[in-house]
């Protein structure tokens, strides 16, 4: 399965910044011991973009009871579309590794895929110091 980070990074990218549509939200796993990220969708109706160059016109619905979305896009080989990771400064906008690049609530890049952190913990003590998010996944 892909995630839409990394099929399409330039759509992640354009969800994440408009901020309404795509959330990013952290979660603890405490059977595993690592924080979660992932997207939260929640209230997102749809949307729908027909203006601009038409390898970035899209529309995209969610499928009701699900987290399934249905995306149309122009026909990329028709217009010679790229979504291939975008590179900024030798940097990629989207990062799609199981462990995540930032680890950070304050620090997030533009969009990661959904991925894992180690939580900070002390083993002598045997105790957690800093976690991400006070909701457990």
């Amino acid at each position: 399965h892909d995630h839409l980070t990394h099929r399409f990074p330039w759509l992640a990218k354009e969800l994440i910044i408009r901020g309404e549509y795509l959330r990013y939200e952290w979660c603890n796993n405490y059977a595993t011991q690592n924080s979660q990220l992932f997207y939260d969708t929640t209230g997102f109706t749809g949307l729908e973009v027909t203006t601009g160059p038409p390898c970035y016109q899209f529309a995209l619905y969610p499928i009701n009871a699900t987290n399934t979305f249905v995306l149309t896009l122009h026909n990329r080989h028709t217009y010679n579309c790229n979504d291939r990771p975008i590179t900024v400064g030798g940097n990629q906008n989207c990062s799609c590794n199981d462990i995540c690049q930032t680890c950070s609530q304050d620090e997030l890049q533009v969009c990661q895929c959904p991925c894992i952190c180690d939580w900070n913990y002390e083993s002598c003590t045997n105790e957690i110091l800093r976690l991400l998010s006070d909701i457990p996944c």
